[in-house]
């Protein structure tokens, strides 16, 4: 093999490594159901109202398995489990404040939220929201809140 055409075989492969992370950043991007993000505005309006908060936080803390599910984003024939419920309901305190509440334009949005276990450590926590299919918000993910006193 001539020094041109090991030239052209280095240069094809950096190409297909270049084509190949932009593809996987581009897919890494898309959400769980394969349709592509959405741009975020560059600015977030409240997403929650105190109502909105106070029922999430009331419907998680209710120790119902069905009042759970309801505000809770699951897979398609997905239940939350009865130790989940408990935990949940075993809380001295759960507090979502809706005035850190952000939607981000895309169907997607965030609150801070103030936990309280029963043994009266307090902790923050971030909670990832999504809109449900008749609008309404559902929890998707939490994680400890990063910055937030």
């Amino acid at each position: 093999m001539g020094p041109r055409k090991s030239v052209l075989l280095a240069a094809a492969g950096v190409v297909l490594a270049v084509v190949s992370v932009s593809a996987y950043l581009i897919m890494r991007s898309a959400d769980k159901h394969g349709v592509a993000a959405r741009p975020r505005t560059s600015h977030s309006a409240q997403a929650l109202t105190a109502a909105q908060a106070n029922g999430l936080a009331s419907s998680l803390r209710s120790g119902s398995a069905s009042r759970v599910s309801a505000v809770v984003a699951l897979p398609a024939g997905k239940s939350v489990s009865s130790a989940f419920v408990a935990q949940l309901h075993a809380l001295k305190g759960l507090r979502i404040d809706a005035a850190t509440s952000r939607d981000d334009g895309d169907g997607t949005g965030t609150a801070v939220a103030l936990v309280i276990k029963a043994a009266g450590s307090v902790s923050t926590w971030t909670i990832l929201l999504v809109r449900g299919p008749t609008g309404a918000w559902k929890v998707t993910a939490t994680a400890p809140a990063r910055g937030v006193p």
